[in-house]
């Protein structure tokens, strides 16, 4: 437990710079969906007013569709807006996520390699038909060799196994790029918690 207590704080840090935006970008996206269920209810609202003038005594109708078109339609094309330029910014930040996304990988190798040392220690939880430990220890190794273009068979068996079993063919890309946040999505490492709750099973 105490290689988990010194490393946590800067894991914490990988973390937040690899979900941050993204989760604010779910934030916003749950915004603009309300913001177009509330610009269709008062359009709704103003419609109806229009078909039934003999219902509508205090200009509800003609408020609606003032609030809608003056207040809410503004404010949506101000979030969708933001929403696309978060969306294209993380996608221009694909390389640093992938470099973040490795070094908890190396965090978790590096515990698991002080800890045990050569003996082979915990398989901890079943990814499909492969172990944590070994997922975590193929999928560090092809963070940092992939480059070479021709990764070592173990890696290549971990990722043919991973893309199987998935269905993402995205993780056959072992010789081409870094797939360290691909690995970190399916594990579920998705916080601090979550990565210590794996670690802890494994040290």
């Amino acid at each position: 437990m105490h290689y988990i207590d010194e490393i946590s704080f800067a894991a914490e840090k990988l973390f937040e710079g690899i979900f941050h935006e993204q989760e604010y970008l779910q934030t916003l996206i749950q915004k603009l969906r309300g913001l177009k269920a509330e610009i269709n209810r008062l359009y709704q609202v103003s419609n109806f007013s229009a078909l039934n003038p003999d219902l509508d005594d205090e200009g509800l109708g003609t408020a609606s569709y003032w609030e809608a078109y003056f207040e809410k339609e503004p404010e949506l094309d101000k979030v969708a807006k933001e929403v696309d330029d978060l969306k294209n910014r993380i996608e221009s930040r694909t390389t640093a996520r992938a470099s973040l996304a490795a070094a908890l990988l190396q965090i978790a190798k590096q515990g698991i390699s002080m800890v045990h040392g050569t003996a082979p220690g915990p398989s901890g939880r079943s990814i499909g038909s492969l172990t944590l430990r070994t997922l975590i220890w193929e999928a560090r190794n092809q963070s940092m060799h992939y480059e070479g273009g021709c990764v070592h068979p173990p890696v290549r068996a971990c990722f043919e196994t991973l893309a199987a079993e998935t269905g993402k063919s995205t993780l056959r890309d072992y010789n081409v790029r870094n797939l360290a946040y691909e690995v970190i999505e399916v594990l579920g490492w998705h916080s601090l918690a979550d990565f210590k709750a794996d670690l802890t099973t494994l040290l």
